[in-house]
């Protein structure tokens, strides 16, 4: 037997209403459930070199990575940067600058960038790294552009 009920337009407006409330909280719940990223992570590059971060709060502290950058004089610039404060807007970090130093004990400039993303459980983050430098040539008579590239990175919670 069937039977068929009638749904008056008020009845209609009161049950769409409470399916949206269901599905709102059900979408809080799950962004809830997004862990925040804490503690330390390690892992590597692709050029196959160490990667480490320390996450308090909302800020990355210790972000160290080891890298390889060919130079234009035909040198390799092979060094480690870390940084000391990186603020997170959720799960994404980043920062961009520029780092006064010396290569060879002559004076050197690098500009740097660094993106990264944790996953939702906070148990990963990937991203990538680059640093051009700008330092005096091997010969000593002009200037030498030494380039990482875009190196991506993966660290892992300890």
């Amino acid at each position: 037997m069937l039977v068929r009920m009638r749904t008056t337009p008020r009845q209609l407006s009161w049950i769409l209403s409470l399916a949206l409330a269901a599905s709102a909280c059900l979408a809080l719940t799950a962004s809830a459930m997004a862990a925040s990223p804490k503690g330390s992570y390690k892992g590597a590059s692709g050029q196959n070199k160490p990667v480490s971060l320390k996450v308090s709060g909302k800020k990355i502290k210790g972000f160290t990575i080891v890298y390889r950058a060919p130079c234009n004089d035909g040198r390799t610039l092979n060094g480690a940067f870390t940084f000391s404060a990186i603020d997170r807007k959720g799960r994404k970090f980043g920062v961009q600058g520029s780092n006064s130093g010396t290569v060879d004990g002559a004076p050197a400039v690098s500009n740097l960038t660094l993106v990264g993303k944790f996953n939702k459980a906070g148990t990963k983050a990937t991203g990538t790294f680059s640093i051009s430098t700008e330092t005096i040539n091997s010969s000593g008579d002009g200037i030498a552009t030494c380039k990482s590239g875009k190196v991506r990175y993966t660290v892992k919670k300890k």
